[in-house]
């Protein structure tokens, strides 16, 4: 760690010599006052700071196409540099592209870039899990159709072509009549694409 560096206690450190691991060093200000306080810190051996970090968090997610997600992953010492090879972060705020694949984030220590974790993050258009069902119902009866789909973000019902619903999984008649008679269906989608 270079000399006169700033540390968190608000006074700058220079370290006479380099110890072992677990080694306290003595905080100094820059006219050599000691600081009231000590810190116990790891060192490898040559006086840098041994960083380590937890696995990151959540691991091995799958959302959909333009989802925003949460990453964690504690330091030891310092901050995080979040990166990815797709997407957008904003601190630690991570915004799905819209193209389909496996991402790798990765946390990247600030006072050691040496240090990093990393996990995979599935990006995929939505997957229909639930199909409506057919219904028979008489006129004045208000029945309803339900779809299911995982990372799903817009649904669109259709009566034939024409769009009779929007914006929910389910789609609800009210007194129905011989006019409500035909097929039905709902296409899902996400940014990522339809789904299926």
């Amino acid at each position: 760690m270079a000399a006169n560096s700033t540390c968190a206690y608000g006074v700058d450190f220079t370290p006479a010599t380099y110890g072992a691991i677990g080694d306290t060093l003595g905080l100094t200000d820059n006219n050599l006052n000691v600081a009231a306080a000590t810190q116990s810190i790891a060192t490898n051996g040559t006086g840098y700071i041994v960083v380590t970090l937890t696995a990151v968090t959540p691991a091995g997610s799958t959302v959909g196409g333009g989802a925003t997600v949460r990453f964690s992953s504690n330091v030891s010492s310092g901050g995080v540099v979040w990166s990815d090879n797709g997407g957008s972060f904003s601190s630690n705020s991570w915004t799905a592209p819209n193209t389909p694949g496996t991402y790798t984030i990765t946390a990247t220590s600030v006072e050691d870039p040496s240090a990093s974790a990393s996990t995979t993050i599935i990006v995929s258009a939505p997957v229909i899990t639930t199909q409506p069902v057919s219904k028979n119902v008489c006129s004045g009866y208000n029945p309803s159709f339900t779809i299911g789909a995982s990372y799903a973000t817009s649904y669109q019902w259709y009566m034939g072509e024409s769009l009779v619903g929007t914006n929910s999984s389910t789609l609800t008649f009210n007194d129905v009549t011989t006019a409500s008679d035909g097929n039905y269906s709902c296409t899902v989608t996400n940014r990522a694409g339809v789904g299926t």
